[in-house]
């Protein structure tokens, strides 16, 4: 950190705008009702996973031949869908 970044309010304000964009601060639930605060974000993720993650549906097997083929996309293709 440069010494003249030090505790100046354009270092706080780097600061906090990268802590703003870590952050949801709404989603849509199931229903498509807005959910906004941290808090209820946050219970809203737990309840979607705790339904998913205790759902007795049947996940289908994987497909041992398309591992063995290996890398269905390729390196630029990979690269491209990151940039989407």
């Amino acid at each position: 950190m440069a010494q003249c970044d030090r505790n100046t309010s354009f270092f706080h304000a780097i600061l906090k705008s990268h802590t703003t964009r870590r952050h949801i601060s709404s989603i849509l639930d199931s229903n498509g009702s807005e959910i906004l605060g941290h808090g209820k974000v946050a219970e809203e993720f737990i309840q979607y996973y705790k339904l998913l993650l205790g759902s007795s549906t049947s996940v289908g097997g994987f497909d041992g031949d398309m591992i063995s083929r290996g890398k269905l996309v390729t390196e630029e293709d990979a690269y491209q869908l990151l940039l989407l």
